[in-house]
C-alpha cells in the first residue's frame, strides 16, 4: 500500500470522528493484522494527547 493510500485512510477514518492515533494504527491494519476495532480500541486512549494534551497522537499512533 502506498503512502497516499494510507494517508486517505486515515483522513477517512478522522473525518469519522476517530482521534489521530487511532487513524494511524487503522491505516496500518493489513501490516498489524488487527480489525478496525481492536485498533480503535488500543488506540483509544492516545487521543488528545494521552488525555494530557502533550503527546501528539499521530505520532504516538505511529510509534504503536
Amino acid at each position: 500500500m502506498t503512502k497516499k493510500e494510507r494517508a486517505l485512510i486515515a483522513l477517512k477514518a478522522h473525518e469519522q470522528g476517530l482521534n489521530c492515533a487511532q487513524c494511524m494504527l487503522l491505516s496500518f491494519a493489513d501490516v498489524t493484522g488487527l480489525s478496525e476495532p481492536q485498533s480503535c480500541g488500543i488506540a483509544t486512549g492516545f487521543g488528545g494527547g494521552v488525555r494530557c494534551g502533550g503527546i501528539c497522537g499521530a505520532v504516538s499512533g505511529a510509534v504503536m
